[in-house]
């Protein structure tokens, strides 16, 4: 798999050392076009203003070798760069309905690689528009965000059909001479994103002004060598797209293909049931008869909550027996069909399910030097579905006295809020974040289901976990209604028999 994001970062570094584009000499020498720019361009009174911020001085230490022809200059030299000036600020009050003001861009506009969406925009009335004339956004002007995290996203503007100005986030690039979508090909370079980063060191918010974008250090060919260079990293993104793409459906394919071998796996579609691998029924009895001896003896308590899942011989159906004695057929609520040597028992009477929670931010004892792994969804984003590690942490005081909340190794994680069904198996005790539970093998339950099964078991709950939790991937299930999921477990040989099938076949899949 390519990584696309990468290969248009090195399409980019290579296009601004030029790298990408043959010289030629017709093409003459940029310095003459910037005195040109500078010095022979009619701009209006903004503009000259502007021209003042920066000067044209000789660079002493330059970042890489550039042609000859090229030259090093700073953005404010090639352009102008407006904000909305604080006192002509908005406020709520300023905000009006579409139709009645003009489009105040933000940086959720902002795709990135400078495309824009101008869908869910915010409008502001139009006196408070014409107050500023110099950051009225035009077509092919360029956007940038300054202020917030996304620092540096741009926006090249094109198909703007209403009349914008931007809020005080951001930043816009007017007159801009030479090629535009070269000057963006440059602000989309890592090189000025570490330009970037410099300027926000040590901001509480990420943060630079117009004064340091402008100073901007960035490498200028000729014209006619911008021009190519524009045209040829179009048709580069152009065909790193169209791979993109392909992977994409290759990836989704790939994942249908793996749930279903999963799927496959727990419905016993993948190995041979022998007889040698006895009932799991006849060993769930013989945890149940355990129980009631412990519980005889005093030393556990009976679970008024637990019951009891078989397989009636005389009808073939399957009924769930309660604690009181009562009993009801169930055969309509089982997901699939098991083979006869397996068992269905619910998540709650194997399981200990433990919800995480998040300790209160503003509280510097529960995070300061905290060496208790807290996990969330981030975790699975950078390391995949085996957490061996977290990136954040809390501390003995942040649980409250409360040391159920630990999660130990091998269990399985489970989200049920937000990013429903994403799912992670841990190798280290840890808390985690509200969106996920823990689920626990009960002790008395160990000898009875593998942990690396449930764990198989889990992958294939996304669907019901989204019907249940409202039909989205942003809704919610609680812990009960979790709890009454239906589990199906075969003996526990064949359920390894399962494990090492299932992680072969999704080895071979991603090879």
């Amino acid at each position: 798999m390519i990584d696309i994001n990468k290969a248009k970062q090195k399409i980019l570094d290579l296009a601004i050392r030029g790298k990408l584009t043959k010289q030629h000499l017709k093409d003459g020498n940029i310095n003459d076009e910037i005195i040109h720019y500078i010095d022979n361009v009619e701009m209006d009174n903004e503009y000259k203003k502007n021209k003042k911020q920066v000067k044209i001085n000789i660079i002493e230490e330059l970042p890489f070798n550039i042609p000859k022809t090229w030259s090093w200059v700073r953005l404010g030299n090639i352009c102008s760069i407006f904000g909305r000036i604080g006192y002509r600020g908005y406020t709520k009050d300023d905000i009006v309905d579409d139709g009645n003001g003009a489009i105040s861009l933000s940086p959720s506009n902002l795709v990135g690689f400078g495309k824009m969406d101008y869908f869910n925009c915010t409008y502001i009335s139009w006196d408070k528009y014409n107050e500023s004339p110099e950051i009225m956004v035009n077509n092919e002007d360029i956007i940038i965000v300054k202020t917030g995290s996304s620092y540096g996203k741009t926006g090249f503007v094109s198909n703007l059909q209403k009349r914008a100005t931007i809020n005080p986030q951001l930043a816009i690039l007017k007159y801009l001479q030479g090629n535009r979508k070269y000057i963006l090909i440059i602000l989309n370079t890592v090189f000025v994103k570490k330009q970037l980063d410099d300027f926000v060191l040590g901001s509480a918010v990420p943060t630079f002004s117009q004064e340091d974008l402008a100073n901007l250090m960035i490498p200028l060919p000729p014209l006619a060598e911008q021009n190519r260079i524009v045209e040829k990293v179009d048709k580069l993104f152009e065909i790193l797209d169209k791979i993109n793409e392909t992977q994409k459906k290759y990836q989704k394919d790939k994942e249908i293909l793996k749930s279903k071998i999963i799927e496959a796996g727990i419905r016993g579609k993948l190995t041979k049931q022998l007889k040698t691998d006895g009932n799991a029924s006849d060993l769930l009895d013989e945890i149940r008869k355990e129980k009631e001896k412990l519980i005889k003896e005093g030393k556990i308590k009976r679970d008024k909550k637990e019951t009891y899942i078989y397989k009636n011989t005389k009808d073939n159906l399957y009924y769930e027996k309660y604690q009181d004695g009562t009993e009801k057929c169930i055969q309509d609520e089982l997901p699939f069909e098991i083979p006869d040597n397996w068992a269905w028992c619910r998540l709650e009477n194997i399981c200990d399910i433990i919800n995480g929670f998040t300790p209160l931010r503003s509280n510097k004892a529960y995070w300061d030097n905290g060496d208790i792994p807290w996990f969330t969804i981030e975790d699975i984003r950078h390391q995949g579905r085996i957490i061996t590690k977290t990136e954040q942490h809390i501390t003995k005081e942040a649980l409250s006295k409360d040391s159920k909340r630990i999660i130990p190794k091998d269990s399985v994680l489970l989200c049920c809020t937000a990013s429903v069904g994403e799912f992670a198996y841990t190798k280290i005790p840890l808390t985690t974040n509200q969106q996920f539970n823990g689920l626990i093998i009960k002790r008395c339950y160990k000898c009875f289901i593998l942990p690396l099964y449930l764990f198989s078991f889990s992958q294939t709950l996304k669907k019901q976990i989204i019907e249940r939790a409202g039909g989205t991937t942003f809704g919610f299930l609680s812990v009960g209604e979790l709890a009454k999921f239906f589990v199906s477990i075969p003996p526990l040989s064949e359920q390894k028999r399962i494990i090492n099938i299932v992680e072969k076949l999704l080895a071979y899949i991603d090879d």
